[in-house]
């Protein structure tokens, strides 16, 4: 693959592991006048903003040749982070004696086990939400435990466009649940902050809590377990593969997890087995899936990975283009594909809310007092919506790859 010099910037920022030829590669990148503009941006989508500047500019003499904006950028994502995660675990920790009260076990996911034990830096790994698999037959006794933590349904907490876009968010949530991954997401409000728990009862449409091995974790207030290696690889692979699916997008950090989790259990710990890793895709039907995300992270940081994930003929080109492209995929993106996929009229019921809204979202989206100054605020919405819609349409019914294809 060719990449620009800020993407490859990018690759080489995230990593920790780093021949020297590679760290001395970065180091004079980020002495270049590159678009620092474009590396902020891209930073602040896939969440890899915290692991730029600990690699990158955390120390005193480092990144002197970048502007202080941007430096102060990086900085600022590190702080946050740090203090995001702390929150969260405070949270989790809260939660967990009654988990144990109920006979609850559950298992910790993706960012609230990696950021501990595989960054062992909760400021490098952003999450925004507490990922929790659980038996099928313990989602309710979780879900009241979460209730009376004062945790509410994500349902609750949006502002909706029209009864009909309520009616729509509705579907999709029962879709997400029926399709057996999670629960809506709760939440609770603390201060401006969201702490948000999701519940997850399957890592893969056929794979729930009973049939996954697990191991003990220690370190938190309560008994905790998180998946084995194996299965843990395999639900980074699938969650990576099934985002993109659905979204037509993914995050760098997503990839680059899979890269610290094998280098910690399989060239450090060595409780891994690639052996076993294959067979349970085999035996799961997911081969091509895991597989594909094996293989992208082969291609973008060059980690080792079996013989066998490598002969699947990838082609990768189209898909790195979208891993840059700007800009990028958003809520009401996914909201009109969704509404599409259901009936095209829907597409222009949707359009048509973001025109013209109910008085109860406007007033929530831009906090509007007194009350009755509404109305005036119609016009305001209307010019900024027939703008974001147009921007949509061309997302949606174009394919204008222009601005990424001058970078690759």
């Amino acid at each position: 693959m060719t990449y620009s010099k800020e993407q490859e910037f990018l690759l080489l920022a995230v990593q920790r592991s780093l021949c020297e030829d590679e760290r001395q590669r970065r180091e004079r990148l980020c002495a270049e006048a590159l678009d620092w503009q474009y590396i902020q941006r891209q930073a602040a989508f896939h969440r890899i903003g915290p692991l730029i500047y600990h690699h990158c500019f955390s120390q005193a003499n480092q990144g002197d040749h970048i502007p202080s904006e941007v430096r102060q950028y990086f900085q600022d994502a590190y702080q946050q982070t740090y203090l995001q995660n702390r929150l969260l675990y405070q949270q989790l920790n809260l939660l967990l004696p009654e988990f144990e009260k109920h006979n609850c076990r559950p298992i910790v996911l993706k960012g609230i086990f990696l950021a501990k034990y595989i960054y062992q830096n909760i400021a490098l790994r952003p999450m925004h939400d507490i990922d929790l698999l659980l038996q099928q037959q313990d989602a309710n006794t979780a879900v009241q435990i979460l209730k009376n933590a004062g945790y509410s349904n994500i349902l609750n907490h949006i502002v909706f466009l029209s009864d009909w876009h309520q009616f729509q968010e509705d579907r999709i949530f029962r879709e997400l649940e029926s399709q057996g991954f999670h629960l809506p997401i709760f939440i609770k409000k603390l201060g401006a902050f969201n702490v948000c728990v999701e519940l997850h009862h399957h890592i893969t449409p056929i794979l729930d809590a009973q049939q996954i091995d697990s191991m003990p974790v220690s370190g938190f207030n309560g008994p905790v377990r998180t998946l084995s290696p194996e299965y843990f690889l395999l639900h980074l692979c699938f969650h990576v593969y099934n985002h993109f699916q659905k979204e037509s997008s993914s995050y760098l950090l997503w990839y680059y997890d899979i890269v610290e989790f094998i280098h910690t259990y399989y060239f450090q710990d060595s409780s891994m087995s690639w052996k076993r890793f294959l067979v349970l895709c085999q035996q799961i039907q997911i081969e091509e899936e895991v597989f594909r995300s094996l293989a992208i992270v082969h291609t973008l940081f060059k980690v080792a990975v079996p013989e066998k994930v490598l002969t699947f003929p990838w082609d990768f080109q189209e898909l790195l283009i979208h891993i840059f492209s700007e800009p990028k995929p958003n809520p009401e993106v996914s909201m009109l594909r969704s509404v599409l996929a259901q009936r095209k009229s829907f597409g222009l019921r949707y359009l048509w809310d973001c025109l013209f809204p109910s008085k109860a979202f406007l007033v929530a989206r831009y906090n509007i007092r007194p009350r009755w100054l509404v109305y005036l605020y119609y016009p305001v919405r209307l010019f900024k919506a027939l703008s974001r819609g147009g921007r949509l349409i061309k997302v949606l019914f174009t394919n204008d790859d222009k601005n990424v294809k001058k970078r690759m």
